[in-house]
């Protein structure tokens, strides 16, 4: 799997009023990229939108990992989020962190070629302690969370157009960032 490239373009996009008056912020400094990563490695829980075969926003809880600097999730193959993910269209997924309400948004791709596989199993063994091996060009598993149906589970890459870090807590209250991809499909 190739990591995304660096973001081009990193803005502090800060905007804290109090008493009704905007409050200063040193808008060049902004969040790390890898320290971002670092937080999203965590993982927790990830919610995906996608939009449906009518244009409706559907929007589902997933567990997702990190795999060479870009999010990754795994849906069985009979889900309806699936099949909106191999449209490729356009998708966002949200988490919360220490700190942090991050939005990532941008398009997915489909994970078949095994060494990338392989690759994501591993970080769902280590992130989540899930057995996930690979079989054919999809994830399989002795279980699966309550709600993510029967395997096989395909793996989507979420390859980004922009990511958003909204500072809740120090110290990134000051530092919200807002990244740009020039690769991005939208």
């Amino acid at each position: 799997m190739t990591a995304p490239p660096l973001p081009p373009s990193a803005a502090n996009i800060t905007r804290q009023y109090d008493d009704h008056t905007l409050q200063p912020v040193d808008t060049d400094t902004t969040i790390e990229w890898t320290e971002l990563l670092d937080r999203l490695s965590g993982g927790g829980t990830f919610w995906l939108t996608t939009i449906d075969g009518v244009g409706r926003p559907h929007t589902r809880p997933v567990l997702a990992v990190i795999v060479d600097g870009a999010l990754v999730i795994a849906s069985s193959a009979t889900a309806a989020k699936t099949t909106a993910l191999r449209g490729e269209g356009p998708t966002s997924i949200a988490t919360t962190t220490d700190g942090l309400d991050i939005i990532w948004a941008g398009t997915s791709r489909r994970v078949t070629d095994p060494i990338e596989l392989a690759a994501v199993t591993a970080a769902y063994q280590s992130t989540y302690g899930w057995p996930a091996d690979t079989t054919d060009d999809a994830l399989t598993a002795p279980y699966g969370a309550p709600t993510a149906g029967p395997p096989p589970y395909e793996a989507f890459r979420i390859d980004p157009a922009t990511v958003h870090a909204i500072g809740t807590d120090e110290p990134f209250t000051g530092r919200s960032t807002k990244w740009t991809f020039t690769t991005a499909a939208y």
